[in-house]
């Protein structure tokens, strides 16, 4: 899971830069919208490393993960328009750099789009976005 910073980070940057589809945060209790497209944002890896001192008693670590965004489409609705949509979240996230309340945030490469099964009345299209986020403690 990632830290508290970087999903801060994602989900304000997100907000502010794609309103295409609702986004079913972390415990939402809302739940998945009853149809039409709905998106989630995963955090399934993320490691801290030290990575030294960034001054006398300031200890620098580095966390490496990744965000992974699944976009559930109605079945029987076609596949363009989920494609397009995932292609601009590739490009919102591909190698850019969030500062969000002083928490940097760097993206790195967005891996390709992939297509999960059908579950239920969905279908998925999904990929995932290296980062790197240092901190101080």
């Amino acid at each position: 899971m990632a830290s508290k910073a970087v999903v801060d980070a994602v989900t304000a940057y997100l907000a502010a830069n794609f309103t295409a589809v609702p986004v079913v945060g972390l415990n939402d209790q809302s739940g998945a919208p009853a149809d039409g497209p709905w998106m989630q944002v995963q955090y399934p890896v993320a490691k801290e490393t030290f990575i030294g001192m960034a001054s006398v008693g300031n200890r620098a670590f580095r966390e490496d993960g990744t965000v992974r965004f699944v976009l559930s489409m109605p079945r029987a609705t076609g596949v363009e328009q989920g494609w397009a949509w995932i292609e601009t979240l590739r490009d919102l996230f591909r190698a850019v750099t969030i500062n969000q309340g002083g928490s940097i945030v760097i993206f790195r490469e967005a891996q390709p789009a992939t297509t999960g099964e059908p579950v239920d009345n969905y279908w998925t299209l999904s990929f995932a976005v290296a980062y790197y986020f240092d901190a101080l403690k």
